[in-house]
């Protein structure tokens, strides 16, 4: 059956310098600054498999009219920031993060600051459009997609792709229930060995893609039954002063790219 998770909400892009990726974002990418969420103080961590957790972020968002998905712009405070993000596409796990702009006439790929692949393609309005992930193998990704998390196929998708040097592989696209988000499935046939998914939450780059569910306790149950890896159970997660607590589980995908439920807070309680 799957989860029951509706659409995607953001994607997370760790930074090194909050003020520094905000200012890229706006700035080059024409995202604008809304919620920040800002604990002041570390909490338990164990939602990210870390002993202690605390950061500054950022919602960026574009002018898509609604309840579109966001970049979760994020500098973590507690640990600290580790590694560096891929260089090339040419990996597992979330490798590009793709935004659209009305005032693109051709598709490009920029870097952030910290050096995110940031693939920017023309659209009617600013704003996040989709991810690319790596996977070992498209079939059984395609199947996690739409079997699990309730992505739809859509049959306009890439099929075989190439890109510079002797790199080749085999593409489809997906999208959530909402039509807003694509995520673009690629299995590299070449290189034979290509880096993993960044192994913790607080390593630079795209780290996890959050959706929005009203029942994480029944989704958590389903992924369970699935057989899918969930860091923890439904944990709850202080934001900030002034935004509510949050429940909210990272589970991965077969090549252990993280995916994260987020419960749609009650606002009225």
């Amino acid at each position: 059956m799957g989860i029951s998770a509706s659409r995607v909400f953001h994607v997370n892009v760790n930074c090194s310098d909050l003020d520094r990726s905000v200012a890229f974002y706006r700035d080059r990418l024409g995202l604008v600054p809304s919620a920040r969420t800002r604990p002041l103080a570390p909490q338990p961590g164990r939602a990210f498999a870390l002993e202690q957790a605390q950061w500054d972020a950022f919602m960026m968002t574009g002018g898509h009219g609604g309840p579109g998905p966001v970049v979760d712009l994020l500098e973590w405070k507690v640990p600290p920031p580790t590694g560096r993000p891929h260089e090339s596409t040419v990996a597992l796990g979330f490798s590009r993060l793709l935004v659209s702009s009305p005032g693109a006439d051709t598709s490009g790929v920029l870097t952030d600051p910290d050096g995110t692949l940031v693939q920017i393609d023309p659209g009617e309005r600013t704003g996040v459009a989709g991810a690319v992930i790596g996977c070992s193998d498209l079939d059984r990704a395609t199947a996690f997609f739409t079997q699990v998390v309730g992505f739809e196929r859509d049959e306009t998708g890439p099929g075989r792709i190439a890109v510079a040097g002797a790199a080749r592989g085999k593409a489809a696209r997906l999208r959530d229930r909402v039509g807003r988000f694509a995520v673009e499935l690629v299995e590299w046939r070449r290189p034979a060995s290509i880096p993993a998914p960044y192994p913790v939450a607080n390593h630079l780059g795209m780290y996890r893609m959050a959706l929005m569910t009203d029942d994480i306790d029944a989704d958590y149950d389903e992924l369970r039954a699935h057989g899918v890896r969930c860091v923890s159970a439904p944990t709850d997660l202080d934001m900030g002063p002034g935004l509510p607590t949050l429940r909210a589980l990272l589970f991965a995908d077969p090549d252990g790219t993280v995916l994260e439920l987020i419960e749609t807070p009650d606002l009225q309680a």
